[in-house]
Order: structure tokens, then C-alpha cells, then sequence
């Protein structure tokens, strides 16, 4: 009985091992660096500089709510609130709204109030338009807005940014509105 040649066998197993060396230095991990323990530079040329660390807690600690441009009175997922809005930024891009809640501590994840269709809305009076904020569809498919959040009222107040899309040069004026704040806060554009 004739034996298979042993060449295709040959030519198998060395490309197995061939693959396996291949695969075992693909794996993307970069080596761990070096830790000098005395702080010293590296012998190697380098043409950055390095900062030196400095303590910003006293600035960070020290951080205060912007000026108050106007407030209301109303409620938010049920509980009394007020509204305070300190800027509208106008940029090319569009318009930045700065603002916060104060009041009776209430957890808005828990009343369904952290969704884009219950944050403020800038209005031009003149010309009876409602800017809405901007909106995107995450991974989920959910509908958020581009702005920041905040997980309750009470305590610390919480300043909050919502994007807006650009108002014309001409509007130099904005109503604030929000469900449940019956009186709208008119506040100066900064450009």
C-alpha cells in the first residue's frame, strides 16, 4: 500500500505554525511603559516639554452659578420649581442656552421629565417662532437632545446646556418657555 506524500502534511503544519506566530503578535496590545522611579527623563531625544501639575481644586471648589438673566416659577415633574436662565449664545453654529432648576429636591429619572420635549424652548416673539432643541437618534433608536442633564432638583443647583439651532442676526431677544412655567424669561442674545 503506497503512504501519502508527505509534502502537502509538511507544507500544512508549517503554515499552521506560521499563522499561530503571525496572530500571536497581531493582537494589539502595546507594552507596558516604562515607569522611571526617580522621575528622571528618558534617555531617549524628546522635543516636548512637560507641565508640571498644579492643584486646581481651589478653582474647580471654587466655581460659581453664572449671573441669573431672569427666572419663573412653575414645577417640574410635579414638583415646585423655578427656572433660572442666565445666556443665550448665538454662534454660527447655533445657540447655546445656559440654565437650572432650583427648588423641592425631585428625582427627574424616575418622572420621565429628562426627555427633549420637556426642556425650555427659545421663542422669537417677533416673528412667532419656536426654536425646539436639536435632537439625535442614539444606537437604542431613542429620540435625546444635544444638551447636558441633570439628575435631580434640589441641593447644589446644576447648570444645564441645551444646543439650539442658529438664530438669525436679527433676533436680539428670546423667550424662554418650558411646560409648567407659565411666565416666559426674556433674556438678551450674546453674539
Amino acid at each position: 500500500m503506497a503512504q501519502p506524500p508527505r509534502r502537502p502534511r509538511l507544507t500544512l503544519a508549517i503554515l499552521g505554525v506560521v499563522s499561530v506566530v503571525a496572530l500571536s503578535s497581531c493582537t494589539g496590545d502595546d507594552p507596558e511603559p516604562s515607569v522611571s522611579p526617580t522621575g528622571s527623563a528618558s534617555s531617549s531625544a524628546s522635543t516636548t516639554t512637560s507641565t508640571p501639575l498644579r492643584d486646581q481644586s481651589a478653582l474647580v471648589l471654587g466655581a460659581q452659578l453664572p449671573p441669573v438673566a431672569g427666572s419663573s416659577t412653575g414645577d417640574v415633574a410635579g414638583a415646585p420649581a423655578t427656572l433660572n436662565v442666565a445666556t443665550v449664545v448665538a454662534t454660527k453654529g447655533g445657540s447655546v442656552l445656559t440654565f437650572w432648576h432650583t427648588g423641592t429636591e425631585k428625582m427627574l429619572v424616575n418622572a420621565g421629565d429628562l426627555s427633549w420635549e420637556a426642556q425650555p424652548v427659545l421663542v422669537d416673539v417677533a416673528e412667532q417662532k419656536v426654536y425646539e432643541p436639536v435632537t439625535f437618534v442614539d444606537e437604542q433608536g431613542d429620540t435625546r437632545c444635544l444638551c447636558t442633564d441633570a439628575a435631580y432638583i434640589g441641593g447644589v443647583p446644576q447648570p444645564r446646556t441645551i444646543f439650539f439651532p442658529q438664530l438669525p442676526d436679527t433676533v436680539t431677544t428670546v423667550e424662554v418657555r418650558q411646560a409648567g412655567f407659565d411666565k416666559p424669561i426674556s433674556v438678551p442674545v450674546t453674539r
